[in-house]
């Protein structure tokens, strides 16, 4: 499953939907956007009280920002409790190479608009477009 932070906080905490024991492990993306208040390491310390076992990977699309200030990436990975680094840049030939067998199957669905949700729809946009000229007309803007 592919859960944001802030559902998976309330399903662990308020719901009780999902245990920590049932989850197999933790995958976090984009790392370098990680701090200490972050859901995602509140997520992880409350993975880890209740399970040992299952692991937590972290990606990132922008390594450098792990290396700028002090002491990032050692930050981010005891915030994430991660023992181990590995940098896998895309141009290596088994990332390429794995990244173009499974490629992502995208299915696109699209829903059109009933006639009055059209009409609510161009009644915004008209909104907005009048809302834009009287901003541009006054000069404290």
């Amino acid at each position: 499953m592919f859960i944001s932070g802030r559902i998976l906080v309330v399903d662990l905490l308020l719901q009780k939907h999902i245990r920590p024991s049932q989850i197999a492990g933790l995958v976090v993306v984009n790392a370098h956007k990680i701090t200490e208040t972050s859901a995602e390491t509140f997520i992880a310390r409350l993975y880890r009280m209740e399970n040992n076992v299952g692991y937590i990977k972290a990606i990132s699309e922008d390594p450098q920002r792990l290396s700028g200030g002090f002491h990032k990436m050692e930050k981010v990975m005891k915030w994430l409790f991660l023992r181990s680094v590995s940098l896998w840049p895309r141009f290596r030939s088994e990332v390429s190479e794995e990244l173009e067998q499974k490629a992502p199957e995208v299915i696109e669905l699209h829903q059109s608009l009933s006639p009055n949700m059209a009409a609510i729809q161009m009644a915004l946009v008209e909104t907005m477009d009048m809302l834009l000229k009287e901003l541009r007309k006054s000069n404290k803007v």
